[in-house]
């Protein structure tokens, strides 16, 4: 009895700091109606509890009503995480993933219904709903947006030149487009060892004469 005082205080203080940037349950559906869902009656409590979890500037891509290990949920691709959502009486389950910890994303299609699995570092997520046209569009956009986040983080980065001020001593940027291979003049008539200075990286266990 203690333990669940304790988690509604939190619970309670949550929702308190929360209270100025949640939006109305008119907002939020109408977010799931352009998402494409449209469900007037079933899972009425996961749409109210959108109304705790989604940002005033968050956009909602998709969303589909279906089924996990845990029973019926509500699956919603915004354009920064996956949610989870299973609302029942005294029960909350809600997980959110983040697009940059997904690993795997596999989807599964027969007769009557379809399965999304979505893997991450330490757990695994099956969802299965009979819309499987629905869950397919969602398939695609979670797919799409974990390459782009891949790419991004694979994409290297511009590295940039650092030159000796003679008169400060201090190092500044240098104009890449003004470097010249070591023997040659830049177009200032400034031979490129006078105009960048390279410091040669010393490991720590050679002698430093």
């Amino acid at each position: 009895m203690v333990r669940y005082c304790v988690d509604l205080a939190v619970i309670i203080g949550v929702q308190g700091e929360r209270e100025n940037i949640m939006i109305s349950l008119q907002e939020v559906e109408a977010r799931l109606a352009n998402a494409g869902l449209k469900n007037r009656y079933w899972g009425r409590a996961e749409v109210r509890e959108l109304t705790n979890i989604i940002l005033p500037d968050e956009a909602v891509f998709h969303a589909v009503n279906g089924r996990y290990e845990g029973g019926n949920a509500l699956l919603v691709a915004t354009d920064r995480r996956l949610l989870l959502i299973d609302k029942k009486p005294m029960f909350l389950n809600l997980q959110d993933v983040r697009y940059d910890s997904i690993a795997e994303v596999d989807y599964f299609a027969r007769l009557l219904d379809a399965t999304v699995a979505i893997r991450t570092v330490n757990k695994m997520l099956k969802f299965r709903t009979m819309r499987q046209n629905a869950l397919r569009r969602l398939t695609t956009a979670v797919q799409e947006a974990v390459m782009d986040l891949r790419q991004i983080m694979n994409t290297p980065q511009p590295m940039t030149a650092y030159a000796e001020d003679p008169t400060t001593g201090q190092l500044s940027p240098v104009n890449t487009l003004n470097f010249v291979l070591p023997g040659h003049v830049s177009p200032m008539g400034m031979s490129s060892q006078q105009a960048v200075t390279f410091r040669k990286r010393v490991s720590k266990f050679h002698p430093i004469v």
